[in-house]
């Protein structure tokens, strides 16, 4: 995704814009993407679980081909989990160990949702979330099939897209 700097400098949010790097993100390159991504004003969370001034925690993961990640636990050691934890991890690997934790929400991406079928059927098979939405034991996931693609310039039996998510905490 080359010069994307100017158009995600327009991406505004309240509580600032956020990012993880996925495994296309990995392979050389990630000082500059990083470099790229904070000029556009968006902090790459890189195994950081930080507590935003309203109260919940964004929990920020890289893809899993980094061998030096930490364990999604090891990150929550710090973090008040009675408070909501958001968890942005870029593959859905992990859902039914996370799905154990104290974790409110995970957007998960990276399987484009098979991006040219029948690959969507595969992915399915290996994923217990591919994509949409699914509410598994203390948490909500999400797996969206993202806006761009990998190999072939193309989809077919998907769409690129790129999901606004409205969270409303629960009344005392």
């Amino acid at each position: 995704s080359e010069n994307m700097q100017p158009h995600l400098e327009k991406l505004r949010a309240p509580l600032g814009v956020y990012a993880t790097m996925g495994n296309h993100d990995l392979f050389g390159h990630q000082a500059a993407i990083r470099a790229e991504l904070a000029k556009a004003g968006i902090r790459v969370l890189t195994d950081e679980a930080i507590t935003l001034p309203e109260g919940f925690t964004l929990v920020g993961r890289p893809d899993e081909m980094d061998q030096q990640r930490k364990p999604t636990a090891e990150l929550l050691q710090h973090v008040d989990t009675a408070k909501p934890v958001l968890l942005l991890d870029h593959r859905p690997t992990e859902i039914e160990t996370h799905s154990t934790l104290p974790i409110d929400i995970q957007v998960s991406g990276h399987v484009h949702n098979g991006q040219v079928a029948p690959a969507n059927l595969i992915v399915r098979f290996l994923n217990r979330l591919a994509y949409g939405y699914e509410a598994i034991g203390n948490g909500h996931f999400i797996v969206t099939s993202g806006y761009g693609f990998w190999g072939v310039p193309f989809r077919l039996g998907s769409q690129s897209e790129v999901w606004v998510i409205n969270v409303t905490g629960k009344q005392p």
